[in-house]
């Protein structure tokens, strides 16, 4: 009866041995993207920022025209994916009556995960501007681009 019991522990000692080798599903978001919201200034006898919706014809990519990020609708914030290459690039910003162009400058962080899910680039914003039609101000509210989903810049009208 001991060889028996012996067996059986030696073969639930094997496969717990054997599941922990296995590779693990990831269950951790990796999608980074920067979030703009859009806002007013309200200067009643208290100024204070104010968030407003924005129609916005389309969102694409300087050098990623054929790619489409955001279109034909009203929104008070869009979320818009950074290049894994460079430390730049612009977006531009369609609106009804002008667009817009937002340059972003970042820094790339390789960050390691888990062994499911691998890695994941975050950013850190360095600069942003608009070409100044539609946006009066940018202001980088977090620089931090990472998996939060957090509101990284604001974008004043």
């Amino acid at each position: 009866m001991s060889d028996f019991l012996n067996a059986v522990l030696g073969a639930l000692l094997l496969a717990l041995l054997l599941s922990a080798c296995e590779e693990s599903a990831c269950d951790t978001s990796t999608r980074t993207a920067v979030q703009l919201k859009f806002y007013t200034r309200t200067t009643d006898s208290i100024p204070k920022d104010t968030v407003i919706n924005r129609d916005l014809e389309g969102i694409y990519g300087i050098g990623r025209e054929d790619s489409v990020l955001f279109e034909g609708a009203t929104a008070t914030f869009v979320t818009l994916p950074l290049p894994l290459e460079g430390d730049s690039c612009q977006f531009v910003l369609e609106f009804p009556t002008r667009q817009d162009t937002l340059t972003l400058r970042f820094d790339r962080q390789l960050r390691y995960v888990s062994r499911g899910c691998g890695f994941v680039t975050w950013f850190t914003i360095k600069e942003a501007v608009s070409t100044g039609n539609e946006i009066r101000n940018v202001v980088i509210k977090e620089p931090s681009v990472t998996t939060s989903n957090a509101e990284n810049i604001k974008l004043y009208f």
